[in-house]
């Protein structure tokens, strides 16, 4: 079991977005309501109903939420419409993820 363990841990830490998944789906869902209020109450409501969906894995969340957002923001002047170029964006994470937390 021990061994089973390491190997996913070893594989989540492998990950292409970097971050805990919680705090992905927390940025998601105030990019989505449109506010930095994480305690809103529609926030609220976006964080009950994306944890209700399953999830491959904690990476898989990860990528789903970064794409997600990047397509938020691809208008935005730094990525000039490119949600692709947003998500290739190492640095791209919102403040969540930045701040390891609310």
């Amino acid at each position: 079991m021990l061994l089973v363990s390491n190997f996913v841990h070893a594989a989540e830490k492998k990950c292409l977005v970097a971050g805990e998944a919680v705090h992905w789906q927390a940025d998601y869902c105030m990019y989505k309501v449109g506010t930095d209020d994480f305690f809103h109450e529609d926030v609220q409501a976006c964080m009950g109903k994306e944890e209700q969906k399953p999830q491959k894995s904690s990476c898989a969340a990860k990528i789903g939420y970064k794409k997600k957002i990047c397509g938020k923001v691809a208008d935005a002047e730094r990525y000039n419409g490119s949600a692709e170029k947003c998500f290739q964006d190492a640095d791209f994470s919102g403040p969540t993820v930045r701040n390891g937390g609310v």
